[in-house]
């Protein structure tokens, strides 16, 4: 568990350096942050309803 939680932080810091430098706009970061967060908000979402069988 803890080596995909580090790789997200490393890529996601990646992401902000090079926002930071102007290599990348603001934006994109805050809206891959943003998409993680959704992505996994319907990952626990789904797996809550498959272990209540619904």
């Amino acid at each position: 568990m803890i080596r995909p939680v580090l790789f997200a932080l490393v890529f996601i810091g990646l992401l902000a350096i090079s926002a930071v430098f102007g290599r990348l706009p603001p934006g994109i970061v805050l809206l891959y942050i943003a998409m993680s967060l959704l992505t996994y908000l319907f990952y626990y979402l789904d797996k809550s309803a498959a272990r209540n069988g619904g």
